[in-house]
């Protein structure tokens, strides 16, 4: 029986558009300046290895970022800030529910800092995890996982009302 709900950020709960294309368009920097730094010095940044703050001032120059690194952040992180609302006040009502509700994410430590990353050693086929990734969801069902890909919210919502238990 499911128990608990794990929630993709980007593009499930939160949606919005990649921030490197919205920087690219905004300031009229091609693609290529900006794609290298999260191919390689971006990686280690979301597994802890490295920080963002550090790695990220050589490459401000090369996008034409004439303000402070915490600037930058601030800037990324309100631009990429999109709460799919709706979706947002349905996971509280399956939490109020008896729900387990989780959010996940492979965002680095700046990002994320407020995401509480430790949800024990549940029954695996009581998680189902949603995201707008099918890569994701194979990994997550590989696992052990119940998963959907997330496609809009009306599929989301018709998908758990089905697969959950009532729950008074």
């Amino acid at each position: 029986m499911i128990r608990h709900l794990i929630f993709d950020l980007d593009g499930v709960v939160n949606l919005t558009e990649v921030f490197s294309q919205q920087y690219c368009r905004e300031f009229n920097i091609p693609y290529e300046k900006i794609f290298p730094f999260f191919q390689t010095d971006f990686k280690p940044c979301l597994i802890g290895q490295a920080d963002l703050k550090e790695v990220i001032k050589p490459w401000l120059i090369k996008w034409n970022w004439s303000k402070s690194t915490e600037e930058f952040l601030a800037y990324w992180f309100k631009a990429e800030n999109h709460p799919h609302h709706q979706l947002l006040k349905q996971i509280q009502k399956w939490h109020r529910q008896g729900f387990n509700c989780y959010l996940a994410t492979n965002n680095e430590k700046y990002r994320v800092e407020f995401v509480a990353q430790n949800i024990g050693q549940p029954d695996k086929q009581s998680v189902f995890f949603t995201d707008d990734s099918e890569e994701n969801i194979l990994a997550a069902r590989n696992f052990g996982f119940i998963g959907l890909v997330y496609s809009d919210y009306q599929s989301l919502v018709q998908y758990l009302n089905r697969l959950l238990p009532p729950r008074i």
